[in-house]
C-alpha cells in the first residue's frame, strides 16, 4: 500500500496429437479398473484459453463469470483445463494468497506457459517508490525490502527487512556490508502440505554518510509459488509450468537475498509431454550464480510417465500416490481497506504514481485492516517507510470478528510526502 499526504502525506500501497491419442488409449483402459477421483465437481465448468486470443493473463478469480472460488480457498473445480500455446497464465501472490490447486473432472492441457515464479528484488535506488517489496507466486512468499546504514552511528534509517515464509532470508544489519540471506524451501518430496518458496531479505547500503545521501539497498527477490494440478484422466505438459524464485542485483558492496523455487505437482494415471517444468532458486546477477535461493520441488504422481522429465535442474520425484490432499485450512489473508477515510483499491498496488489513498493532515488517522482466517486477538504490525529517510512501526488493536472475517485498526501519523506500508501479521496454529 502507498500513501500519499499532500500537506504531510500520501498514502500508497502498495500436446501433440500422437501422445495425445496415446494417453487417451491409456486412459480408456485405466477408467474400467483404476478409477482415480480428483475430488472435483466440475462447478467451475472449463478453464480454456482458447475462447481469447493470445497474450499473457493474470488468472483471478473474481474476474470470471460467474465468479470462482467464492469460499476463497484456492480449490478450483474444473471439467478441463486448457492452456493453448501462446497464451501465459500468471498466478500472483497480489491476487492469490496461498498455495493454487486446480482439479478437473477430465483432461488437462499445458501448451503455453503458467507463471508462478517470484518477483525480482527491488534494485539499489534512490527513490522509495522504487524499492518496493517483491511479490511472491501464488503460495510462495515476499522478499525483504532494502535499507540504509550510516555507519558512523552504526543506525540505520530504515531498517532492511527480511525475506517472508518460514525459511525468509535475513535482512541486512548495520554496520554489517555482508550479504542478505537467501530464501529456503519448506516442503517435502511428496509436497503434501503444498508450500511454495520463501523470500530473501533485504540489503542495507552501508556508509559514512548521512542515511538521506544513501540509495536504499537491493531488495531480496520473492519465493516461487505453489500448484497442484489433478486430472482422473491425463496431462499433458508441452509449454512450461514455472515457480522459480525471484532474482536479485548487485549493490555497491552487497545484495539482497534471492527468493527460493517453489513446489509444483501434477497428479493424473497419465502424464506425457515434452513441455518443462522448473522451481529453482533465484540468484544474483544471472549468470554468476551467487547468493542463490535454495531449489524448490517437483512431484509427478502417475501411473504411465511419458513425459519428457525436463525439470531444468530442480530436484524432483515420481511416484503414483494417486490422492489430491488438499488443505484443510484456508489460506490467511490481510489487506489494508481503508485510511482515514478514503477507501483502497483491491488490492492496493503501492504506486507512488497513483498512490493507494491521498491524505492531507498533519493529524494521526485510522488505518483499517481487513483480514481471514488469521486466529481473533492477533495483534498485527504496520510498517511504514516515508521518503524524508523516517520509518515507524506501529502494532494494531487486536483482530476481532470472525475467523473467516476480521479487522483491526491502526493509528497512524504520516510525515509528508510518498510513505510504503506494509502489515505482516505472526501467529501459532
Amino acid at each position: 500500500m502507498s500513501v500519499r499526504n499532500h500537506s504531510f502525506s500520501r498514502f500508497t500501497k502498495l500436446i501433440s496429437f500422437s501422445a495425445c491419442m496415446l494417453l487417451c488409449i491409456v486412459m480408456g483402459t485405466l477408467a474400467e479398473g483404476q478409477g482415480f477421483n480428483t475430488g472435483s465437481n466440475g462447478a467451475d465448468g472449463a478453464l480454456d484459453y482458447s475462447k481469447f486470443p493470445p497474450g499473457n493473463y493474470v488468472f483471478d478469480p473474481s474476474k470470471f463469470n460467474p465468479p470462482l472460488d467464492p469460499s476463497g480457498d484456492n480449490i478450483f473445480n474444473f471439467t478441463t483445463i486448457n492452456i493453448p500455446a501462446g497464451y501465459t497464465v500468471k498466478l500472483s501472490g497480489r491476487i492469490l494468497h496461498g498455495p493454487v490447486i486446480w482439479l478437473t473432472t477430465g483432461d488437462v492441457n499445458i501448451g503455453g506457459r503458467v507463471d508462478l515464479s517470484g518477483e525480482d528484488g527491488a534494485p539499489q535506488t534512490f527513490s522509495l517508490a522504487y524499492s518496493q517489496r517483491a511479490l511472491p507466486g501464488a503460495g510462495g512468499f515476499s522478499g525483504g525490502v532494502g535499507g540504509k546504514c550510516d555507519t558512523r552511528s552504526q543506525s540505520s534509517q530504515p531498517v532492511a527487512l527480511p525475506g517472508d515464509g518460514p525459511l525468509g532470508g535475513a535482512a541486512g544489519t548495520c554496520p554489517s556490508v555482508s550479504n542478505a540471506g537467501s530464501g529456503g524451501f519448506s516442503s517435502n518430496d511428496s509436497l503434501i502440505p503444498l508450500v511454495g518458496g520463501s523470500g530473501g531479505g533485504g540489503w542495507t547500503t552501508a556508509s559514512a554518510a548521512p542515511v538521506d545521501t544513501l540509495p536504499y539497498g537491493t531488495g531480496g527477490g520473492a519465493g516461487g509459488g505453489a500448484l497442484l494440478i489433478a486430472s482422473p484422466t491425463a496431462i499433458v505438459v508441452n509449454g512450461v509450468i514455472f515457480a522459480n524464485g525471484g532474482n536479485v542485483q548487485q549493490g555497491s558492496g552487497g545484495v539482497g537475498g534471492s527468493g527460493s523455487g517453489g513446489g509444483i505437482r501434477l497428479v493424473a494415471p497419465a502424464i506425457g509431454g515434452s513441455g518443462f517444468l522448473q522451481a529453482v532458486g533465484g540468484s544474483c546477477c544471472p549468470g554468476n550464480g551467487y547468493n542463490t535461493g535454495a531449489n524448490g520441488f517437483i512431484r509427478l504422481d502417475t501411473y504411465y510417465d511419458s513425459f519428457s522429465n525436463n525439470f531444468g535442474g530442480t530436484p524432483y520425484a515420481i511416484g503414483s500416490t494417486l490422492s489430491v490432499s488438499p488443505p484443510t485450512i484456508h489460506p490467511p489473508s490481510i489487506t489494508v481497506v481503508s485510511v482515514d477515510i478514503v477507501t483502497l483499491p483491491q488490492p492496493p498496488t503501492g504506486s507512488a504514481q497513483n498512490p493507494d489513498a491521498t491524505i492531507d493532515t498533519s493529524s494521526p488517522v485510522t488505518v483499517t485492516i481487513q483480514a481471514a482466517y488469521i486466529p481473533v486477538g492477533t495483534v498485527l504490525t504496520l510498517h511504514i517507510m516515508s521518503d524524508n529517510d523516517t520509518e515507524q512501526t506501529v502494532q494494531t488493536t487486536a483482530l476481532a470478528g470472525t475467523l473467516a472475517s476480521s479487522t483491526a485498526t491502526a493509528t497512524v501519523t504520516f510525515p509528508s510526502g510518498f510513505s510504503l506500508n506494509y502489515v505482516k501479521g505472526t501467529w501459532s496454529q
